[in-house]
């Protein structure tokens, strides 16, 4: 999966802009934007944007913000809520034309989702997870400084002097949850818990924060820790007695939140029940051709002891964390020198390999891709904890999915666009990025990367993954069903190993709706790619295919369409 970092809030700025007659410099915010209100609008926005996000400001370049970590206050939620609405009207009330109809319209669809998800979910008042806690949120913020310089040190030491302000906001934020009758469920708080003492315990010179700069050791142990004992103990006195059962289902408003969440991931107003039944579907269409390569390898045709098999043959798991990092690394070389023959412009930005920091590991996904915004490239992130529970039928197709031709493809392909404004190179339309990634996996045996039919079963068995989320994720927030139901639908339908099944079911239950969009979005790149060969017969080729995928950046699946359909009218 692609890890996006939660982007926390700063107080609102002082909106007095400029008046939208002023011109409005040229600048990544406005490339390729012909409209002087449009780039008004965007210019705004986007400074809006960098000041309530901090973190990703840095990320992306711009250090104005590097000592702030951003405001998390209800003040702020409910400021910034207010500030996007103001944006949508004026977005709403604009005419335009040509490519400035089409940056107008995807910018309106993305504030209509999140401001509907904001309202409905209220996500910030309940939320604990593995993904969302001050662990994760801040354990990785010396990475984003330059700590050989004295204001890289400043600005570190500032904005972890926030940190203990942004705890107590969300320890506050959790109560006012907590007291509408929002809670998270019982696991994501444990693990969250988990990760806590783990924290707490480690030696002083063990700890991310503090071994990014020593001194800043005063620091952390002083007025951080403190802080995150306080939100512990919120977690094991007051929310864990309370946590509620597993899914949406069990919350007020829970239904309403679901659809807003298919809709946010989906891009797509899909009924739960229909998407439920896509999975069962694809889960039967898969089944009939993981049963052949099974018979082959080990004359072994049904799926759940095909899965008992593998995950009970430690010859089939690595040994080192060494040889988990080193297969990701030469199986990422391999696609780099092989994407040419169907992408007519292959990203050069490189995609760097590294293990997932260990205070994350534990209780995280096995593998994530990170954009590194400002130059293009990014890192695929591969769990390397306990190697002996990592198989090695799985190992091609996760670099594939999460690298290239996958991730890093589209994401270094849409942050290369030149006359693309910002915020829609930097878009993660879920669907449509979690799609192409899920595409690419079938990509790759087309290119023959892999290197063996075990590593092809590998291949068949995150294509069951991703159709059983669609089975689990409806069965957990639309159906009610409980974590271990989940657990042994995904064990005896895939072959992921034990760890992963636990790992993403804790992940569908605090994510609801994010896992739906792999498979929906892989099986509209398909559709499409279908449509294509059918009516362009003979002039029909795989790059002119993924370029019309690719040209825009990221879409929602309703625009794709649009846009993959109108190139193949000028094809034709």
């Amino acid at each position: 999966m692609l890890l996006l970092l939660a982007c926390v809030k700063t107080t609102t700025p002082d909106l007095s802009m400029s008046q939208p007659t002023d011109p409005v410099p040229d600048s990544d915010a406005v490339a390729g934007i012909v409209d002087p209100e449009l780039r008004r609008l965007l210019a705004d926005h986007w400074e809006a944007t960098m000041r309530r996000s901090p973190t990703w400001a840095t990320r992306l370049g711009d250090h104005r913000f590097d000592d702030r970590i951003g405001d998390n206050s209800a003040q702020a939620h409910a400021a910034s809520l207010a500030e996007s609405e103001a944006f949508l009207a004026r977005a709403i009330a604009l005419e335009t034309q040509g490519e400035d109809a089409l940056s107008r319209e995807l910018f309106i669809s993305t504030l209509t989702r999140s401001i509907t998800e904001e309202k409905v979910c209220a996500s910030w008042t309940w939320t604990v997870s593995a993904g969302r806690n001050p662990v994760a949120a801040f354990n990785e913020l010396g990475d984003l400084h330059d700590l050989d310089t004295a204001k890289g040190k400043a600005d570190y030491r500032a904005r972890l002097g926030h940190i203990p302000g942004w705890i107590d906001h969300e320890i506050a934020n959790l109560r006012t949850g907590l007291a509408a009758g929002w809670v998270g469920n019982a696991e994501s708080i444990r693990r969250v818990l988990a990760m806590l003492d783990t924290e707490l315990a480690s030696p002083p010179t063990d700890r991310a924060l503090i071994a990014a700069s020593p001194e800043v050791a005063d620091l952390v142990l002083e007025t951080i820790d403190p802080a995150l004992g306080r939100y512990r103990n919120l977690l094991t006195d007051e929310l864990l007695p309370v946590a509620l059962p597993d899914g949406l289902t069990h919350l007020p408003g829970g239904a309403a939140c679901y659809e807003a969440r298919i809709l946010q991931h989906t891009s797509l107003p899909l009924d739960p029940a229909v998407i439920h039944q896509t999975g069962l579907d694809e889960l039967q269409r898969i089944h009939a051709e993981m049963a052949v390569l099974g018979e082959r390898l080990f004359g072994i045709t049904d799926v759940a002891d095909l899965g008992a098999h593998l995950r009970g043959s430690p010859e089939l798991h690595f040994s080192t964390r060494e040889e988990v990092e080193d297969k990701a690394r030469e199986s990422v070389d391999r696609a780099a020198k092989a994407v040419p023959s169907v992408l007519a412009n292959p990203p050069e930005e490189p995609c760097d390999v590294k293990s997932v920091p260990d205070f994350r590991a534990p209780y995280t996904y096995i593998a994530y891709y990170e954009p590194v915004s400002e130059i293009g490239g990014g890192t695929y992130w591969v769990n390397s904890w306990e190697p002996t529970s990592r198989p090695r039928w799985d190992a091609e197709v996760l670099a594939f999915h999460e690298a290239i031709p996958g991730h890093h493809t589209q994401f270094a392909t849409a942050l290369g666009l030149p006359a693309v404004p910002a915020f829609r190179r930097h878009a993660y339309e879920t669907a449509y990025a979690e799609g192409w990634a899920l595409y690419s996996e079938r990509l790759a045996d087309e290119l023959g990367l892999y290197s063996s039919d075990l590593d092809r079963l590998g291949m068949l068995s995150f294509d069951s993954w991703r159709a059983s989320r669609l089975v689990v994720d409806t069965g957990i927030h639309h159906q009610g069903w409980t974590r271990d139901q989940a657990i042994a639908f995904m064990a005896a339908n895939t072959l992921l190993a034990e760890n992963n099944i636990d790992n993403e079911v804790d992940r569908y239950i605090g994510w609801p709706g994010q896992a739906l969009a792999y498979k929906l979005g892989q099986l509209e790149v398909l559709a499409l790619r279908a449509q294509a060969e059918d009516e362009l017969g003979e002039v029909f080729t795989l790059q002119g295919f993924h370029t019309a995928v690719l040209e825009e950046g990221p879409l929602p699946l309703d625009v794709l369409r649009r846009r993959v359909e109108a190139w193949i009218e000028r094809v034709r």
